[in-house]
């Protein structure tokens, strides 16, 4: 079984994201760990339109 930080539910993955979002404005990391979290946000952005993709085809089938 996945754990919740691997399959996070729509709201979730995007509090995620919006926290990371807000962290990389604020430029809270040092720049070696920029790639590592470009790459989560850009998961967790992936997980969030897959989410949204589902609940559109569940209300136009």
């Amino acid at each position: 079984m996945k754990s919740k930080k691997n399959n996070p539910n729509l709201n979730e993955a995007f509090e995620q994201l919006e926290k990371l979002v807000g962290q990389l404005e604020e430029g809270a990391f040092p720049l070696e760990e920029l790639p590592k979290k470009i790459k989560l946000a850009n998961k967790l952005t992936a997980i969030c339109e897959d989410k949204l993709r589902k609940i559109k085809d569940d209300l136009n089938p």
